[in-house]
């Protein structure tokens, strides 16, 4: 059982579609799933989490079944990883779900739509996606430079003018995740990888697209 807290919607059916019909069956039944009933019952109108929470898992099989996956230290198009993880808020971006995880190893952002929170508030603009590079770059300088203008990025952090003027992802990603932060959690997460590099202050820079984020028990 997980407790799903992220679930991309738009991910997890474009991939399940993927998917044969035989070995959708074949993967559901290995993971006890009825994908029969869990579709009658989205089409009476109940709740569409169950069923999705149960394609997020036949997909993550496949993906693993396929050695798509794996850790963040390999090159694997998608990566499956037990993280301790903070929240970032972007006041001025409230369509934007923001994930980190900091480590002696590096950092490492989560980026997605916030449309997508399981039981979140839903996002003033739904439509708008943040799988996309560039999308998730641009909003990422905003944030940086309304928390420069009020004074808010830590202390500590290197001068930021570089990664505000230039085109540098790794430099944006190691700046966003000195942003304030909430309280530390334990998350299970299969997410696309977009990058992996460095940054001038980090020798390990990750950012990822989540499939689904869960709470780790």
């Amino acid at each position: 059982m997980k407790t799903y807290i992220y679930l991309s919607k738009t991910k997890i059916e474009m991939l399940f579609g993927q998917v044969p019909r035989q070995r959708r069956e074949k993967v559901s039944a290995e993971l006890g799933f009825n994908l029969g009933v869990l579709a009658g019952k989205i089409a009476s109108q109940i709740p569409d989490i169950e069923l999705l929470s149960s394609r997020a898992s036949i997909v993550s099989q496949v993906l693993t079944e396929e050695g798509l996956t794996g850790s963040l230290a390999t090159d694997r198009p998608w990566v499956a990883a037990d993280l301790i993880c903070q929240s970032i808020r972007l006041p001025q971006n409230p369509n934007v779900f923001v994930l980190c995880s900091k480590t002696g190893e590096g950092v490492t952002l989560l980026v997605g739509s916030a449309a997508n929170v399981v039981s979140g508030v839903p996002a003033p603009n739904p439509f708008l996606g943040f799988s996309y590079r560039p999308y998730i770059a641009e909003a990422l300088k905003a944030a940086l430079a309304e928390y420069e203008s009020m004074q808010l990025v830590v202390s500590s952090s290197p001068p930021m003018t570089q990664a505000l003027a230039g085109s540098d992802l790794g430099d944006i990603i190691y700046y966003a995740s000195n942003l304030p932060r909430s309280e530390q959690m334990n998350v299970q997460l299969i997410a696309r990888r977009l990058f992996s590099g460095q940054s001038q202050h980090c020798s390990k820079v990750h950012l990822l697209s989540p499939l689904y984020v869960a709470l780790r028990e």
